[in-house]
């Protein structure tokens, strides 16, 4: 996955893994990810400078600014969710399927 992102953090591909293909409001990016909208403006700029997203005026409201992922932001959520898909396989193998169910739902609790 470096090859698709290479000097982005992980934090950044967290980011782009919650942007929708068909867009997301900016103000609602933020609260997605539980940053402050000036925070997540500044990692949208980012993502934006290096060609992974796109940002546009919403064409019902042209105040508000929609985050759209380009191509190459498709192509590098695609690439993330596989190398998430491939860890947890692993991960299931080295557990097992009961201890990874447990895992996964104490996840899932902590994360509400």
């Amino acid at each position: 996955m470096a090859d698709h992102a290479p000097g982005l953090r992980s934090s950044f591909l967290r980011v782009m893994n919650l942007i929708p293909a068909d867009g997301i409001r900016l103000t609602d990016l933020a609260t997605r990810a539980s940053m402050t909208k000036q925070a997540m403006g500044e990692f949208v700029a980012t993502l934006e400078q290096e060609g992974f997203v796109r940002v546009l005026a919403d064409p019902h409201d042209r105040r508000v600014r929609l985050v759209t992922p380009t191509p190459r932001g498709i192509e590098l959520q695609k690439a993330s969710a596989a190398a998430i898909e491939e860890l947890e396989r692993e991960w299931r193998e080295r557990v097992g399927p009961r201890r990874w169910a447990t895992t996964c739902a104490v996840l899932a609790e902590l994360g509400r």
